[in-house]
């Protein structure tokens, strides 16, 4: 048997991701249901599956997706286009940075 602790930040969206930090990117992780995905055994995620993950983890029942999904799942929280550097820019090409309140 094996004991893994895992410690995060606090109890907020954010808090919930950092319990994911040291797991492996996995693309496409998958699991065989919701309570199997990879994700919730913290074996390592893909960028959809964190955001998953810390939604499922403060109690919303959503189900693992991959990135086409995220749009049915989640709200857009500023209006932009693709920067040069493939951050996401705000009109006039000013960089958004998410407050925390908006998660």
């Amino acid at each position: 048997m094996v004991t893994r602790v895992t410690i995060r930040r606090d109890d907020s969206f954010l808090g919930y991701l950092t319990e994911m930090y040291g797991q492996p990117y996995i693309w496409a992780s998958a699991g065989l249901s919701d309570t199997s995905h990879q994700s919730e055994h913290l074996e390592g995620s893909d960028c959809a599956d964190l955001m998953v993950y810390g939604a499922r983890r403060m109690g919303k029942h959503l189900a693992y997706t991959w990135t086409g999904g995220l749009p049915d799942i989640t709200k857009l929280v500023a209006a932009g286009t693709r920067a040069m550097t493939a951050s996401i820019a705000t009109r006039p090409a000013r960089p958004f940075r998410s407050p925390a309140s908006a998660i």
